[in-house]
C-alpha cells in the first residue's frame, strides 16, 4: 500500500497532473478578478492549502448562479509543495554529481561562490542605495537580467563542471524550484503602501495597504500606537505614555461610509451607541465590503481613566476619518480633551518611515505632476509626475520622473504611479517594498541557460551521430 502510494505520487504523470491543476487555478484566480481585487483573490485561491473555488465565476454573470456554490480544491501553497516535492523525488537520480577527485572540489567551490553571489543579487547587496528611474518597461527588464548575470553565470560554470551532460536538467529543474522559492519569499516579504502627496508637499512616510494602527497624539507630541491585532483582541490596552488606557469594545473589518446622523431614520437605529466625537455626528456601521474595494476598518473603544478606572467616554474611530484613504475628500478631526488636555486620536493604515539601506531618512517632495485623458473621455491615458528626493544623510537630493509603467527604484522601494487626488490636486503612489523581487529574473534566466545548455549538447550529439 506504502508502494503504490509512493509510486502515485512520485511519478512523471502526477507531475502533469499537478501542473495541470495549477493550470485550472490560475485560471480560477483570474476569473475570480472580475469580482473581487487581486489581494482578496490571492489569499483564497494562492495563499493557502485548500482554495473555495466559486462556481459562478466560471459562467457569465447575466446566468445568476448562486454564490453559495463552491467546491473545494487544492490551493497554490499545496499544489506548489506536492509539485516540489515530486520533482525533487522524481528528478533525484539526475543529481548525482559526476565529476571526480580535484574536478569535484573545484566545482563544489564554483557552486558555493555561485549561491553566495545569488544572495548578493536578490538582497541588492551594493545596489540598495542607486536611484533608478527607468525610462521604459524593457530597459527596466534588461537592468535587473543584467545585475543577476555574473550570479547565474557563475551557477552555470558550476553545474558543468559537476554534473557535465545533465547539467541543462539540472539547471532547468533548480531555476523551477528557486521560482517556486520566490512565490513563497514574496508571499511572506512584499508589503504595499501607498504615499499621496498635494503639489508642493513633502513626506517622509508611507501608509500600509493592508495593516491599520490606532495613534493617539498628546499636544506635546508624544505618540503611542496600537497595532490592528492588538485592536482586533478587544481588551483593555495600557498606554504607557497616556494618563488614560483604551478598552477595545469591538473591532469592525469594514465600515460604512460616515453619514450625518440628522439624515438617518431614527427607527433604524435604535441600537446604535451612545458615542462621544465623531461617533455622536456620524453613523458608521459595519458591512459587507463591495467587490474591488479597499477595506474601511473601524474600532469602537472606551477610554478608561487610569488612576480611579473610570469611563471617560466612547469613541468610534474608522478608516473613513483618515483623509488619505478618502484621497482627502473627506476632512475629519479626531480630538479628545481629557483633563482639559487635548488628544488627537486616529485609526489610521500603519505608517512606516522613509530610510535607505543605511537607514538614513529621506523624503520625497511633489515638485508638478500631469494627467493626461484619451481623447473625449475621462479615462486616463498618461501620468506623470515630477519629485525631488532629499536624504541628507547620504548627501542626496535630486529632481526625478515617474510615470505610468516607469516607476522610480530607490533604497528597496519601488514607487509607481498610481492615481491623482480630486480635483488636480496632487498625485498617489502605489510604493511596493518586495525582497523576492529579483527571484523571478533569476529563475527565469538559470532556466533559459538550462534550455540552452540541453539544446547545445543535443545538437552536438546529433552531430557527432551523422558525421
Amino acid at each position: 500500500m506504502i508502494r503504490r502510494l509512493k509510486n502515485l505520487l512520485f511519478s512523471p504523470r502526477t507531475t502533469l497532473v499537478l501542473l495541470g491543476m495549477a493550470m485550472v487555478l490560475v485560471l480560477a484566480g483570474t476569473l475570480a478578478q472580475i469580482d473581487k481585487d487581486i489581494g482578496a483573490v490571492i489569499a483564497q485561491y494562492f495563499r493557502c492549502f485548500i482554495a473555495r473555488m466559486d462556481l459562478f465565476i466560471f459562467f457569465p454573470r447575466s446566468w445568476n448562479i448562486p454564490t453559495a456554490l463552491w467546491v473545494p480544491f487544492p490551493g497554490g501553497v499545496l499544489i506548489g509543495g506536492l509539485l516540489a516535492l515530486n520533482l525533487s523525488v522524481v528528478h533525484a537520480a539526475k543529481f548525482r554529481i559526476s565529476a571526480q577527485g580535484r574536478q569535484r572540489i573545484v566545482g563544489i567551490t564554483l557552486l558555493l561562490m555561485a549561491f553566495a553571489a545569488l544572495a548578493a543579487s536578490v538582497l541588492d547587496w551594493g545596489s540598495a542605495s542607486k536611484i533608478t528611474a527607468e525610462t521604459n518597461p524593457f530597459g527596466g527588464m534588461l537592468h535587473q537580467l543584467g545585475w543577476g548575470a555574473p550570479a547565474v553565470g557563475l551557477v552555470c560554470l558550476a553545474c558543468l563542471v559537476l554534473y557535465r551532460r545533465r547539467a541543462g536538467l539540472i539547471l532547468l529543474f533548480g531555476g523551477f524550484l528557486f521560482l517556486l522559492l520566490g512565490a513563497v519569499a514574496s508571499s511572506r516579504l512584499s508589503e504595499e503602501f501607498t504615499l499621496t502627496l498635494e503639489k508642493g508637499e513633502t513626506v517622509d512616510f508611507l501608509d500600509s495597504f493592508r495593516h491599520y494602527e490606532l495613534v493617539v497624539v498628546d499636544s506635546s507630541l508624544a505618540e503611542e500606537t496600537i497595532s490592528d491585532r492588538q485592536l482586533k483582541k478587544e481588551s483593555l490596552v495600557t498606554l504607557e505614555k497616556m494618563p488614560f488606557d483604551i478598552k477595545v469594545r469591538r473591532y469592525m473589518p469594514n465600515s460604512s461610509r460616515p453619514m450625518p446622523l440628522s439624515q438617518i431614520d431614527p427607527s433604524i437605529i435604535p441600537d446604535y451607541p451612545d458615542y462621544d466625537g465623531m461617533g455622536s455626528e456620524y453613523f458608521v456601521v459595519e458591512c459587507a465590503r463591495e467587490p474591488g474595494e479597499d477595506p474601511a476598518p473601524a474600532v469602537d473603544v472606551e477610554l478608561i481613566d487610569r488612576d480611579s478606572g473610570k469611563s471617560l467616554g466612547r469613541y468610534l474611530f474608522s478608516l473613513w476619518f483618515y483623509p488619505n484613504f478618502t484621497q482627502r475628500q473627506l476632512i475629519f478631526h479626531s480630538q479628545v480633551e481629557v483633563d482639559g488636555k487635548p488628544y488627537t486620536i486616529a485609526l489610521r493604515p500603519r505608517r512606516e518611515m522613509l530610510r535607505d539601506a543605511k537607514g538614513n531618512p529621506f523624503s520625497i517632495t511633489l515638485q508638478d505632476f500631469a494627467r493626461e485623458n484619451h481623447e473625449g473621455t475621462q479615462t486616463p491615458k498618461q501620468y506623470s509626475d515630477r519629485v525631488q528626493l532629499i536624504n541628507e544623510g547620504a548627501g542626496l537630493d535630486r529632481e526625478l520622473q515617474i510615470r505610468m509603467n516607469s516607476p522610480l527604484r530607490y533604497a528597496r522601494f519601488t514607487f509607481y504611479q498610481s492615481d491623482t487626488l480630486p480635483n488636480g490636486k496632487g498625485a498617489v503612489l502605489l510604493v511596493v517594498r518586495n525582497g523576492a523581487r529579483r527571484i523571478p529574473y533569476l529563475s527565469c534566466m538559470l532556466m533559459l541557460a538550462g534550455l540552452l545548455i540541453q539544446f547545445a549538447g543535443e545538437m552536438r550529439s546529433y552531430f557527432r551521430r551523422n558525421a
